[in-house]
């Protein structure tokens, strides 16, 4: 035991050399992921003060965020910020067999950033030939399109499994670099698309250098493409507490915050990632999401150029930009930037801003050609598969295509969001809407927002069930009261109603009426009060001897629409005669139930005694429909 602790001493020992010469190089991102790796084995191991070298590595990982510009950072790891490298001028002037590691790198970046990509691949295997430990270089190959094995071969990383099996475990797990290995293969998986593999092999490595952020995020990062939200969010949510100044892929959670309708957490979590380094387009990203929730589409905008102008490549940026872009119904440039974004990365949500680009200005072909081939790339996505469901139903003839390939996405996934909604929309088209208001409320549990009311009240509307309308555009209302979709669509079915049924929708009071309008109810009612019912108006029809057998109660009217709403499913002859329902000529109120009651007690047309009868009291802080629910539950109980 003795033994291993030793090697694994010197191997940790010689990993902090290694890490050490890599940032001599310039080869920054290589030396912060080696001795990142190398913090969460000697924590594990030892603990933070375990030895010495835990305070090196500490020091060295600093220094490779300040070398970074994350200097916020690197403070809170207890050092002093250091500035960055100048580089030379004219690299290219420099014969290729004396150009150190540090020219070919910056060569390679300048190449890259130029779309000189056989350039870049040139000086990026001129690096790997010299030091095999560079990941980022391995990296660079793998986005290129290198095979991971001619990586391997170049970098000299392969190991033979005997080999491995002859070191003791403590030293084989410290140190040594089979690590990157397994690193290169999840991040070729993920750049294949394989997010299953590729979180995987993640997963494995989190495992085995516990408490890493560095492998969080990644894991975070695959299980967003999956479609796995919550598991991201919860991911990305334990990386901020391990620390707290990370910028790299929080526009992303910043993302996930946005989708949960947590307008202060979303500007928080922007403004700590500009203040910590306001030269990352991460923090921009973020605040123009947090502009996008506040529908401040200019400013947002503003800011995703600004973050494009810091990193071209940032894919998080492109989307931002396209998303805000269709917002504001500029479609055309909205479809460039995502176009500019599939150059750099062909994720699932690159995938759907470019495809939802497409079919919003009625561009099949091309969706259909993106589709397809994101189909082929992630067959077992359920994100992918509900996007071309959404492409297909689109397509003359393809509907039957769109219902299969939805029902492959639910399979996979029965809460992917999109899938459920192409599917409430084929519904739509099919004219179902009971399956369509299933499919909408299956969302409401993981997205219980205005808009997602909004929807289903509209849904209820179709399907002619304008009581379970209101009641969705109430709570869209009571989660966000400042929801111009809610309060007009709220006003437009009030004033429905209203002219449905010639007065007060439904006996339902809105928001807006106040107990004065509520007390104009009883004014109706000739010689009664709250208690004190004159018998003439409730007999008002026995006694004019009126004839009702011509006057059926229609399956639309407004009382059996009051009954269906209010939830009694025996139907409206249960509780309501035909004579009566016909002679009422307002919407039901508690007046109505409360003849009810008498009639039921045998006493149509004569005073009730006062243990016999359900006395209703009204008071400011009920309504009409509070006061006649509560008289109906009354009533059940006396038949019960």
């Amino acid at each position: 035991m003795e033994l291993a602790d030793t090697y694994a001493a010197s191997a940790a020992t010689t990993m902090l050399a290694q890490a050490q010469q890599l940032l001599d190089q310039s080869l920054t991102r290589s030396a912060q992921l080696m001795t990142s790796m190398l913090l969460s084995e000697l924590q594990r191991n030892n603990g933070p003060s375990g030895s010495s070298v835990y305070a090196e590595a500490q020091f060295l990982f600093a220094r490779c965020l300040a070398r970074n510009e994350e200097h916020r950072r690197a403070m809170a790891s207890g050092v002093e910020q250091t500035a960055p490298f100048d580089a030379p001028t004219d690299l290219e002037a420099i014969a290729e067999r004396s150009r150190s590691l540090e020219i070919n790198s910056m060569l390679a970046k300048i190449y890259e950033a130029q779309g000189s990509q056989s350039a870049a691949m040139a000086c990026y295997m001129a690096i790997l030939q010299v030091q095999p430990h560079a990941v980022e270089a391995s990296l660079a190959l793998l986005r290129f399109g290198v095979n991971i094995e001619e990586v391997h071969r170049m970098a000299q990383l392969s190991t033979s499994q005997s080999h491995e099996e002859s070191r003791p475990t403590n030293a084989r797990s410290a140190g040594q670099l089979d690590w990157a290995a397994d690193y290169l293969k999840a991040e070729a998986y993920t750049l294949a698309c394989d997010y299953d593999n590729a979180l995987a092999k993640y997963q494995q490595l989190s495992r085995r250098f516990p408490k890493n952020s560095h492998l969080l995020l990644k894991v975070a990062a695959c299980q967003l493409n999956r479609g796995d939200t919550i598991n991201a969010y919860h991911n990305f949510v334990a990386v901020r507490q391990l620390d707290a100044k990370v910028v790299e892929h929080m526009d992303r959670f910043a993302g996930l915050v946005h989708g949960q309708k947590n307008a202060i957490l979303l500007n928080r979590v922007a403004e700590e990632l500009i203040n910590v380094n306001e030269r990352r387009p991460e923090g921009w990203v973020a605040m123009a999401i947090y502009c996008q929730n506040r529908a401040e589409f200019e400013r947002g905008l503003m800011l995703a150029d600004r973050a494009l102008a810091l990193d071209g490549s940032h894919v998080e940026a492109h989307c931002i930009k396209g998303a805000l872009l269709q917002a504001m119904d500029r479609k055309t440039e909205a479809l460039l930037a995502y176009r500019i974004a599939y150059q750099h990365q062909r994720n699932p949500y690159v995938y759907q801003g470019l495809l939802d680009a497409y079919l919003s200005l009625n561009n099949l072909q091309p969706a259909i050609t993106y589709a397809d081939e994101a189909v082929s790339r992630m067959p077992r996505n359920a994100l992918v598969l509900a996007l071309a469901g959404s492409v297909y139903r689109h397509i003359p003839g393809r509907l039957d295509d769109a219902k299969e390939i939805i029902q492959e996405a639910l399979a996979l996934d029965p809460d992917c969001h999109r899938a459920i909604k192409t599917q409430e929309k084929i519904f739509l088209m099919e004219e179902k809407y009971d399956e369509a208001i299933d499919a909408a409320l299956k969302q409401l549990p993981a997205h219980n927002t205005d808009s997602m009311h909004c929807n289903i009240a509209k849904l209820y509307i179709l399907k002619n069930d304008c009581h379970s309308a209101l009641d969705h555009y109430s709570m869209a209302l009571s989660l966000d009261p400042s929801s111009v979709e809610a309060s007009e669509g709220k006003e437009q079915l009030e004033a429905m109603l209203r002219d449905t049924t010639g007065g007060q929708a439904l006996g339902v009071l809105g928001d807006e009426d106040t107990i004065e309008e509520h007390e104009e109810i009883y004014e109706v009612h000739p010689g009664s009060d709250e208690n004190d019912y004159d018998e003439s108006y409730f007999d008002r029809g026995e006694e004019d001897g009126d004839n009702y057998s011509d006057h059926e109660v229609a399956d639309n009217h407004p009382i059996r629409g009051d009954l269906r709403a209010r939830g009694y499913a025996g139907g409206v002859d249960e509780y309501y005669p035909d004579t009566y329902l016909n002679e009422l000529d307002h919407p039901l109120d508690s007046y109505d139930l409360q003849r009810l009651i008498r009639r039921e007690d045998g006493m149509p047309g004569e005073q009730a005694a006062d243990d016999d009868v359900i006395h209703i009291d009204v008071d400011a802080d009920q309504d009409d429909q509070l006061v006649a629910d509560n008289t109906m539950r009354q009533l059940r109980r006396r038949r019960a």
